[in-house]
């Protein structure tokens, strides 16, 4: 048998690099933090007033799953929102979306949203 476990995307907080895993385990806890079905994730991120905070919880959780699959320690969100600015937001969201991608067990969505709005 193969080795099924996932490979984390790649993110740069500081000086230390971390993997976004996107899971069943991940996929739920989108749908139960934001009451939504995973399809309406990116009306989610693109709500003005709550934009900010989704991304930032959206990357945590990520991490945190990845570091879940290696057994280390959680971050907070205000330890991931410290690394997240105006000038590399895109650049997270990204790589979030590219991690949702390949962790996700649908090939081709036109519901899942490809990359943040412009």
């Amino acid at each position: 048998m193969s080795n099924l476990k996932p490979k984390p995307t790649k993110i740069q907080l500081g000086d230390k690099e971390y993997g976004l895993l996107f899971t069943l385990n991940t996929l739920d806890d989108i749908q139960e933090h934001f009451n939504i079905g995973v399809e309406d994730l990116k009306d989610i991120l693109d709500d003005p007033k709550k934009r900010f905070a989704n991304i930032r919880w959206l990357i945590t959780a990520l991490i945190n799953e990845a570091i879940d699959a290696e057994s280390g320690e959680h971050l907070s969100e205000r330890t991931v929102g410290r690394y997240i600015t105006l000038a590399n937001m895109n650049e997270f969201m990204s790589l979030a979306f590219k991690s949702l991608k390949e962790g996700s067990p649908i090939v081709e969505d036109p519901n899942l949203p490809s990359g943040p709005a412009e």
